[in-house]
C-alpha cells in the first residue's frame, strides 16, 4: 500500500509531466494543424471539418503541357509533371513547404521559405490558396479572416487528450 510520501511524490511527478505538456501545447498545435493541411493535398480538395470543397481539375492546355516533357530528362533530373498525377502535387514541394512556427504564446502555421521551381513557395502557396485572375482557387489552408477549422482543432483537441491520458496512466 502505498505511503503519504509516495502519494506525494506521485502528484509532484504528475505536476511536472502536466507542465511539460502544458510547455508543449504550441508544438502539439502546428504539428497537427500541418499533419491536416497536408491531407488536403490527398483529398485534392479542403475540408474544414464541416464541409468540403474539391478543387478544380486543371485545364486541358495544362494537362498537355505536362504531358508534352513526361518522361523527359532537364537539367540531368527526370521531368516528373504528368496530368496522371494529382493536381497540387507534381513534385510536393508546396505540400512539404507547409510547415510552423511556435512562439511563446502563439503558433504561426503557413507556407514558409522555400522555392519551388521558378516560384516562391509563400507566393505560389497564396496563389493556389487564394486564386487569382490566372489561378483558380485550390484552398488547402484556412485563410486569415476564416476563423477556426473545425477539423484542425477537434485533432488538437484529440492529441492533446490522448497526451493527459498518457500521463495520467502511469499514476494509476
Amino acid at each position: 500500500m502505498p505511503t503519504l510520501k509516495d502519494l506525494e511524490d506521485d502528484l509532484s511527478d504528475m505536476e511536472k509531466e502536466m507542465a511539460n505538456l502544458v510547455g508543449r501545447f504550441n508544438t502539439i498545435i502546428g504539428q497537427q494543424a500541418v499533419s491536416i493541411l497536408k491531407v488536403n493535398f490527398d483529398l485534392q480538395g479542403y475540408d474544414d471539418g464541416k464541409s468540403f470543397t474539391a478543387w478544380p481539375e486543371r485545364s486541358e492546355a495544362t494537362n498537355r503541357r505536362y504531358d508534352s516533357g513526361y518522361g523527359a530528362t532537364k537539367g540531368g533530373r527526370l521531368y516528373i509533371y504528368s496530368s496522371a498525377n494529382p493536381i497540387l502535387v507534381q513534385s510536393k514541394n508546396l505540400r512539404n513547404a507547409i510547415s510552423y512556427r511556435a512562439h511563446k504564446t502563439d503558433v504561426d502555421v503557413g507556407v514558409y521559405d522555400s522555392v519551388i521551381g521558378t516560384h516562391n513557395a509563400v507566393d505560389y502557396g497564396k496563389e493556389n490558396n487564394e486564386g487569382t485572375d490566372q489561378v483558380p482557387q485550390r484552398k488547402f489552408m484556412p485563410t486569415p479572416t476564416e476563423g477556426e477549422n473545425a477539423k484542425i482543432r477537434d485533432n488538437i483537441l484529440g492529441r492533446w487528450k490522448h497526451e493527459e491520458q498518457k500521463i495520467m496512466r502511469k499514476f494509476e
